[in-house]
């Protein structure tokens, strides 16, 4: 992304009241990030549903839901505990994906 926005622009649009739906749903076009905290910040993130490919990445997020429920169907003790290594390691990346993607810093000047 080429733009950036001055410091605290983003922080502004995110606590805008007008861009949230219902108190939980995150709707902004002028924000950039696909990924946002949630209006309560210890609760997560959400997804800024005002971009098209946002429906891509929740695309994914649902399939890697549904992939490691295959091990946990295929059964026995070593079905499980690789369906359970996967759904670990897809939570943490996904956490860290989250917290890299929602930061204002790539998208805002310093200053």
């Amino acid at each position: 992304m080429s733009t950036r926005f001055p410091s605290g622009t983003l922080d502004k649009l995110w606590t805008d009241p007008n861009n949230w739906r219902g108190c939980i749903v995150y709707v902004c076009k002028d924000d950039p990030r696909l990924i946002v905290p949630k209006r309560s910040k210890w609760g997560g993130w959400t997804l800024n549903f005002a971009h098209p490919s946002v429906w891509l990445l929740l695309s994914s997020v649902l399939l890697s839901i549904l992939i490691p429920t295959l091990f946990f169907l295929r059964g026995g003790p070593l079905g499980i505990a690789l369906g359970l290594a996967l759904e670990v390691g897809i939570i943490v990346s996904w956490c860290v994906l989250s917290a890299v993607l929602s930061s204002p810093k790539r998208y805002e000047t310093a200053g």
